[in-house]
């Protein structure tokens, strides 16, 4: 019989990044500052500041708030597992899958910042090359949001809960979607983003991403790990590196990556990274589970 994995540690995206984030756990622990300042070192940013004062407003850029959120995971999962709380198993939502990497020992922190930062940077190129907008449709089935995608020329980004599914594309064509989504007695969310992520518009992100997992090593994770990709877990570091890359491109499983970790004997959620939207989604999807959400 496989082994119950009770204590889950998943990590959330970026949307949520503020001034003041990690300050306490930085103030409290020399676990945290080690890793803030191993981030630092490899970045040559200082990623205290950027975490605590957002100078200049950089955190509205992915190419800074990637990395600063990476480390932030990175060192409240350390200070988790200094207290004696140790994950079974580990899930990110979309960025939130390099910290998840790591936790799981195939990814080296300084690796992992400098994908992040490099991720963002390249995310935000794209955008500029080709304007994109991603939208939250509420209250819409898979099927029906599917069904509008294809009429609008969209497509799907994120499946966070079964009525609860994120579109991606040009701009043009996700406000056209939107007018669907009404239509259809949706509720319909604009992100506050200018780039359409986990949709074909990332292809090139896609491809350099590709080329920069091929440079760093990775290993088998220790600790298992479900992908957004395909919300399997994952035992290889072939498989590691191709889905950090593919899922840039892909949708995010997100619904399906919180049930296969039920199934296999998830019961602890700690949901580690800024904001409580991503523990507001679990606690959706089962209401069943202990969710221990840590904005810090």
């Amino acid at each position: 019989m496989a082994k119950e994995l009770a204590t889950a540690f998943v990590f959330s995206g970026q949307g949520n990044q503020h001034a003041g984030m990690g300050r306490e756990i930085y103030a409290q622990s020399d676990v945290a500052r080690k890793i803030f300042e191993r981030a630092s070192e490899a970045l040559g940013i200082d990623i205290p500041q950027l975490c605590f004062d957002d100078p200049d407003g950089k955190l509205a850029h992915a190419g800074f708030a990637q990395p600063a959120i990476v480390s932030l995971q990175v060192a409240g999962a350390n200070v988790l597992e200094e207290e004696g709380v140790v994950p079974n198993q580990v899930a990110g939502h979309s960025l939130g899958e390099i910290s998840a990497a790591v936790i799981s020992q195939a990814l080296t922190l300084e690796d992992a910042v400098r994908l992040a930062h490099k991720r963002g940077t390249w995310m935000e190129e794209q955008g500029e090359v080709v304007p994109g907008a991603m939208a939250a449709s509420l209250g819409l089935k898979l099927e029906i949001v599917e069904e509008i995608c294809e009429r609008t020329g969209v497509e799907v980004a994120n499946v966070n809960s079964d009525t609860q599914i994120v579109i991606a594309g040009e701009r043009d064509l996700v406000t056209k979607a939107a007018d669907l989504i009404a239509e259809y007695r949706g509720k319909f969310k604009l992100l506050p983003i200018d780039v359409a992520s986990h949709c074909s518009l990332m292809e090139p992100v896609r491809d350099k991403i590709a080329r920069f997992m091929r440079e760093v090593e990775v290993k088998d994770p220790k600790i298992p790990l479900v992908t957004n990709v395909t919300a399997k877990y994952v035992g290889r570091a072939i498989e590691i590196r191709d889905n950090l890359a593919n899922q840039v491109t892909s949708r995010v499983l997100w619904v399906n990556d919180v049930r296969e970790m039920i199934k296999r004997g998830g019961k602890e959620f700690y949901v580690i990274g800024p904001g409580d939207a991503l523990a507001g989604i679990v606690k959706r999807i089962n209401p069943s589970v202990d969710i221990k959400p840590w904005d810090f």
